[in-house]
């Protein structure tokens, strides 16, 4: 019987299929007992607008007197490819939260294939790349981010597609690795603006390879593809100028900011205090509190550890240092870092997927130097990598608060609420009530509109936003005041969300 040997079995055209059926199985336990937040309800709209109502109008939340006014005609906020990507997905499996999040895992099994052509042509090793891609296929915050609707996968995807398509085509054809390249990184700006990331990272690479290269010729190709894409968003945006300047500017401090502490570029006058919390919030904080639990926070601290000495033992190491695709990698990685650091203030988990992959190649090449020749440190620094990620899904997947808090909720109200009653709660609950059962997606309550509510739905967004709309306007903290300590009464409770009956409690239906 012929045995293959260890040498055959580790090379990359069978791993790398091996590892991305492992990241597709943690994506849909993932997926599967995740609650789906505001924006996954708002970014799948104007998909499904799109697709039966031939418009790409957000028409599940409420805009009545906010910067997001018109939103319900027209979705400027945010660039359109993820909507047209979705539009096109849906027309052939139908649409759903679950439809919007597998779309999100195949993106992320692209991000994994092009992550790994990005470290073999970076010179860290065929060997260091595929541990940068088995150490990133299995990470608790990747594999959640890319289980979300969300864009950021498809936006890191195809950035990260751009920068293994210009490594792979430099040496044969450098207008065709510039072309290819940024025309990839060009659809990743269409999807979010933080595929300019992605364009800085390819910039600094193609510095770093081929300087003595480069043309003006070369410079007008890098351009075209930006000015196709902007010319085609331009043809969208000319249908209504002033909704896109009211609502993409309004973005730029975004809904995320109203809720939290920072505004979106407050690290460039703050650079100290912005380090400080994109240490803390951005690492610290994911790799210590996702899933809940001592015991949890703490092993993923000890992940965190092992990740952090490992990259610092890569920028260390002279081939590091001293080869121009070994410059090429760490430049693109602290530029990137940097501009998180530096442009994001939200300090948002979302955004992980752009920079943790680079953080990864790093980590796996360093790992590979400090483990060299040393099997037991090696059986400990892969002990401590892998308890710590299934300690991590096990804990959340036992969570499953889909069930336990979302769905929980919607079957309270389907058993007390009454036909017609009004129901203030995020979009999201919208996935898995009736459509006899709207939910209405305004976390003012109606301080602008006038529309009282029956019920408030109050999940850790509306919360989050509740309460620090109340510190920057008293006119609203009187509104919420007295209606939810006069008016409500809290009738349910299930995790992060609560549910405030305003008035009588009525007599309990089922719909």
């Amino acid at each position: 019987m012929f045995i293959p040997s260890p040498r055959r079995l580790f090379r990359p055209p069978v791993v790398l299929p091996l590892l991305g059926l492992l990241y597709v199985v943690l994506s849909i336990c993932t997926a599967t007992t995740t609650s789906p937040v505001p924006n996954e309800a708002w970014f799948f709209s104007p998909a499904e607008n799109l697709v039966h109502n031939g418009h790409m109008g957000t028409t599940n939340l409420v805009a009545q007197g906010t910067w997001l006014e018109g939103i319900e005609k027209r979705t400027y906020w945010i660039p359109p490819l993820h909507i047209l990507a979705q539009a096109g997905w849906y027309l052939l499996t139908g649409a759903g939260l679950g439809q919007m999040r597998a779309l999100s895992v195949a993106w992320g099994v692209l991000a994994l294939v092009m992550l790994y052509r990005i470290g073999a042509r970076l010179g860290i090793g065929r060997g260091a790349a595929l541990l940068g891609v088995a150490l990133l296929a299995v990470d608790f915050r990747w594999v959640l981010s890319g289980s979300m609707g969300r864009m950021d996968m498809m936006c890191a995807s195809l950035g990260f597609a751009g920068i293994a398509a210009y490594l792979q085509l430099r040496l044969s054809s450098l207008i065709s690795a510039t072309l290819a390249a940024h025309a990839l990184v060009a659809a990743s700006c269409l999807t979010h603006p933080c595929g300019v990331v992605h364009g800085i990272a390819l910039v600094i690479i193609t510095l770093c390879l081929d300087l003595q290269r480069l043309n003006l010729r070369l410079i007008a190709l890098a351009a075209l593809p930006y000015c196709v894409a902007l010319a085609a968003w331009g043809t969208y945006i000319l249908q209504d100028p002033p909704g896109f300047l009211q609502q993409f500017r309004g973005n730029i401090s975004g809904l995320a900011s109203e809720a939290g502490r920072s505004t979106r570029f407050s690290g460039l006058l703050h650079p100290w205090d912005a380090l400080r919390s994109e240490i803390y919030s951005r690492y610290f904080e994911q790799f210590g509190n996702w899933g809940g639990g001592r015991i949890f926070g703490g092993l993923q601290m000890y992940v965190l550890g092992v990740y952090a000495a490992a990259i610092f033992a890569a920028l260390l190491n002279r081939r590091q240092r001293f080869t121009s695709t070994g410059r090429a990698l760490t430049a693109a990685t602290l530029a990137v870092f940097c501009v998180f650091w530096l442009l994001d203030g939200s300090k948002a988990s979302n955004y992980l997927p752009h920079v943790l992959p680079w953080l990864m190649l790093l980590a796996a090449f360093g790992l590979r130097r400090l483990a060299a020749g040393q099997l037991a440190l090696v059986s400990i620094l892969v002990a401590i990598v892998a308890i710590g990620q299934v300690t991590a899904f096990s804990g959340w997947v036992r969570k499953n608060n889909l069930q336990n808090e979302t769905v929980a909720a919607v079957r309270y109200l389907q058993i007390h609420a009454l036909p017609g009653e009004r129901i203030n709660g995020g979009a999201e609950f919208n996935f898995f009530s009736p459509a006899s059962l709207p939910f209405t997606d305004d976390p003012r309550l109606g301080f602008l509109t006038g529309h009282r509510p029956n019920w408030i739905v109050r999940s850790n967004w509306y919360g989050a936003w509740i309460e620090a709309s109340r510190k920057r306007d008293a006119t609203f903290d009187r509104y919420v005041s007295h209606l939810l300590e006069r008016e409500s009464r809290e009738v349910f409770h299930a995790g992060r969300v609560k549910i405030y009956r305003v008035g009588p409690l009525p007599t309990p239906v089922l719909h």
